[in-house]
């Protein structure tokens, strides 16, 4: 049988185990030096709650270190492998810390690329649920990683686990600033579920930076919070808002605390705010459907408006 076919019915058998996880079958799979072929069954121990194929799962997490782009192309088998090792609790934290600083560069059009950032955000959820002893270290180097979406991880890990030293982190990155102005967003929510009203006043600066992305990040950070002390920073930026896009963005976020002082604001907007914030308030009234108070008033301001938002005939 030619290499490349026996290779995909080798594969077909793995991705089968997934329905018929035959514990022969998995053992073949886990022993395989091909990343791609022990990621399915990987997943199959998992969705099955299978014991005893931890220590196979180490060993061939172990293994695709070994030339990692010809034997785990894109990290699939080890992703999937570490994966499978948190969800079924393991407790060793060497197999997640070599994990999480793992970098895989391999061929691109033009250069290389790293296919490991998937593989080091989930290593580090491992680490965080195990409750390492250096997941603030690890976090902190995760936060200067090269790759934004790993930035973004981290400062939404740290949020997560809340205490002064992930404010002072997220605090420094924050300041520090970032080429990829999405990932502000992620440091600005984690500052804020970190030091709720202490943070906002270093997240409010952003409303007046001169991306719009950035703005618009910020303002769903501060709505997404749900804290009193972020409601007047919104208000003011939409005062100030002249671009139609970011104004939808801010109600938006101020619709997102959803707090009775947040509703009279979009009640208001609906009633005497121009029709694009009319619009926007008339969406963001749908996050207060179990309110019926504010549902009745919702209905009369928007029909004096004649606007029937798809939500209001439900």
């Amino acid at each position: 049988m030619a290499k490349a076919k026996r290779f995909e019915v080798e594969l077909r058998a793995a991705e089968a185990l997934r329905h018929a996880p035959d514990p022969v079958g998995i053992r073949t799979a886990l022993a395989h030096r091909s990343g791609m072929i022990a990621a399915p069954a990987a997943r199959a121990v998992v969705a099955h709650r299978l014991d005893g194929f931890e220590a196979q799962m180490l060993a061939a997490l172990d293994r695709y270190y070994d030339d990692p782009v010809e034997h785990d192309p894109q990290c699939l088998g080890k992703l999937a492998l570490v994966t499978a090792l948190d969800e079924l609790g393991c407790s060793d934290a060497g197999p997640f810390l070599r994990a999480a600083r793992h970098v895989q560069l391999e061929p691109v059009w033009g250069g290389s690329q790293d296919s490991a950032p998937p593989l080091r955000i989930r290593a580090a959820q491992a680490l965080v649920r195990l409750g390492h002893h250096g997941v603030y270290r690890l976090l902190g180097d995760l936060l200067v990683d090269a790759v934004g979406e790993v930035r973004g991880a981290a400062a939404q890990m740290l949020g997560a686990i809340g205490g002064e030293r992930a404010a002072l982190l997220l605090r420094l990155r924050l300041a520090v600033g970032d080429k990829d102005v999405d990932v502000l967003a992620d440091y600005a929510a984690g500052l804020l579920a970190c030091e709720g009203a202490e943070g906002v006043p270093l997240v409010v600066p952003l409303l007046e930076h001169d991306d719009r992305a950035v703005v618009g990040g910020a303002a769903l950070a501060l709505g997404g919070s749900r804290l009193p002390e972020a409601l007047e920073p919104l208000l003011s930026a939409l005062r100030n808002s002249t671009d139609r896009q970011l104004t939808r963005t801010l109600v938006d976020a101020i619709a997102l605390q959803r707090s009775d002082a947040t509703a009279e604001v979009l009640l208001g907007l609906v009633a005497e705010g121009d029709r694009e914030e009319a619009v926007a308030a008339a969406e963001g009234l749908r996050l207060y459907r179990d309110r019926p108070a504010i549902v009745e008033r919702a209905k009369a301001a928007l029909a004096m408006r004649k606007l029937s938002p798809a939500w209001i005939q439900d």
